[in-house]
């Protein structure tokens, strides 16, 4: 078999050995870790005393988001098993530590998570996109 003939038959078969055929479900465990570039993002305030932080998920849909084929119509879920709202508080809870809150008293933290979505996109120019939104209220100690 001479080079000519080779190459014409490695090129096609490498070229379909790297292209996707399939976008498989994934999932996501959710872990916050401490970044020290958070520390003084919030700046100085006059109270900074919590009494603690409290997260619930009022999501509809659990799904995080998707995965999809950027040429292709195949998609997959992204899901995960985690508590995304213990998620949310843990992660809260150390920026404001970071920042310098204390958590001896002081009016209640309330976040609720809106929305939770992460976009995927596989092939030759592979992109992430995530969001979060929450909605949070200070609640007195007397309720």
């Amino acid at each position: 078999m001479n080079k000519n003939t080779l190459m014409t038959l490695t090129v096609p078969f490498l070229l379909s050995a790297c292209a996707v055929s399939r976008v498989g479900p994934m999932n996501v465990p959710l872990s916050f870790t401490a970044d020290a570039r958070n520390a003084a993002v919030i700046g100085a305030l006059q109270c900074n005393a919590i009494s603690q932080v409290q997260a619930t998920d009022s999501r509809t849909d659990k799904t995080l988001g998707e995965r999809v084929h950027e040429s292709q119509p195949l998609t997959a879920a992204v899901t995960t098993d985690s508590d995304a709202a213990a998620w949310v508080q843990s992660g809260v809870q150390t920026v404001m530590q970071q920042n310098g809150f204390s958590f001896a008293g002081g009016p209640k933290l309330v976040l609720s998570v809106d929305s939770l979505h992460t976009k995927e996109t596989v092939w030759h120019r592979s992109g992430y996109d995530a969001s979060i939104s929450m909605t949070a209220h200070l609640q007195s100690p007397t309720g």
